[in-house]
């Protein structure tokens, strides 16, 4: 299924396993679903989902944004 190819993504990505995403993880898992995404287009992003504002957006926010 779609939703499960995102969550092997989303794991693959979380290399510190942490069950959110850094800037860093977050753009690598972008990048492998849309390479033309532009660094400032994530980073807004990135904050916007980042509802609890610790830096590391976790999965279901992720997953309404894709």
């Amino acid at each position: 299924s779609q939703v499960g190819k995102l969550i092997k993504l989303f794991d693959e990505v979380d290399v510190d396993q942490s069950g959110g995403l850094d800037v860093d993880e977050f753009t690598q898992f972008l990048h492998r679903i849309d390479s033309s995404l532009s660094k400032d287009s994530i980073l807004a992003l990135h904050i916007k989902i980042d509802l609890n504002c610790d830096g590391s957006p976790r999965f279901l926010p992720l997953l309404k944004l894709v």
